[in-house]
């Protein structure tokens, strides 16, 4: 089965169930991944916006089963590389969409990014 990294706008509409089938069809059959940042933003998200118990819950169950790309030293490497070109174009980019797109390289993964879908 191929598989697909989710990027968070992707990951945060699939977990919420309102993916529009613009997204839903390019994911069929594919095996679902987030990576380390994605997972950091999620959490971050649900803390600042003081998410109850029972929704934590929710997303903790909906994560177990997705699995995460760590970041690692070859990750760390795309990720100087995409953020240096972009900047020497002038076009610097989000930092954590630059480490999804790290992760993507690194592990040679598609991306599922919500706006190019």
């Amino acid at each position: 089965m191929a598989s697909v990294v989710l990027d968070t706008d992707v990951a945060s509409l699939s977990f919420k169930r309102q993916l529009p089938p613009k997204l839903v069809q390019p994911l069929i059959n594919k095996r679902p991944f987030i990576t380390f940042a994605t997972l950091g933003e999620l959490t971050k998200w649900a803390d600042q916006r003081h998410w109850a118990q029972w929704r934590r819950e929710r997303l903790k169950h909906w994560l177990s089963g997705i699995p995460v790309l760590p970041g690692t030293e070859s990750v760390s490497r795309r990720w100087g590389e995409i953020s240096a070109a972009a900047a020497l174009r002038g076009r610097p980019r989000p930092q954590n969409d630059t480490w999804v797109a790290a992760c993507c390289l690194a592990y040679e993964e598609a991306y599922a990014k919500a706006w190019s879908i």
